[in-house]
């Protein structure tokens, strides 16, 4: 798992570990159901948004996105009214094939973490679609924080975002590929003495 989050820093420069607690996960008790355990999940540096500061603890609230089929909403939610919601024309960037592509029987839910501050004592926590409110009440963890561990590769003094040292070494890349272009160019004009 550190793995994981260490290239998604070098790559995007910076990566998110949830640590949450699933009530569907954990051993089983004299009852027949589950405990609840802890879940750790890397989410994609992109499906992250954090609030617009200029410094990471700064940070109040974060936005976490995930696409989740119809049918595993109506399982979680079953007393919700799923035929008001409307992704007519919805896109996402599919990583496979880098386009966009339209959802189908899928849908954006949004899970939305503040922590907890002097406007809101117990925090927020909220899960929704572009339509329907899911879920919504207090930040349910203890500490009062974000339930996200952060990694950056970079970080740089005024920007939010982690910069990934491969941005910083792209512009030497280029000047040294511009170079071995014009030597390249420069050999094959005069390989030829009926071109000179």
């Amino acid at each position: 798992m550190v793995r994981i989050m260490h290239r998604f820093a070098y790559i995007f420069g910076e990566s998110y570990l949830f640590v949450t607690w699933d009530k569907f996960l954990g051993d089983l008790n004299a009852s027949g159901e589950k405990t609840g355990d802890v879940k750790f999940e890397i989410e994609d540096p992109y499906r992250v948004f954090l609030e617009k500061k200029e410094r990471y603890d700064q940070v109040n609230y974060l936005f976490k996105t995930e696409i989740v089929h119809i049918e595993e909403l109506k399982k979680m939610y079953p007393d919700v009214n799923f035929g008001r919601m409307k992704t007519e024309n919805v896109k996402v960037f599919d990583a496979d094939t880098f386009e966009e592509r339209k959802l189908k029987d899928e849908y954006i839910v949004y899970k939305m973490y503040h922590k907890f501050n002097r406007f809101l004592p117990q925090g927020f926590y909220a899960i929704f679609t572009d339509d329907i409110l899911l879920e919504s009440g207090n930040l349910p963890f203890a500490h009062g924080k974000l339930p996200v561990v952060r990694l950056t590769d970079l970080d740089m003094p005024g920007k939010l975002a982690g910069t990934s040292f491969f941005e910083i070494v792209k512009n030497l890349q280029n000047m040294h590929n511009n170079l071995s272009s014009m030597i390249a160019k420069n050999i094959y004009m005069c390989s030829s003495p009926k071109w000179m």
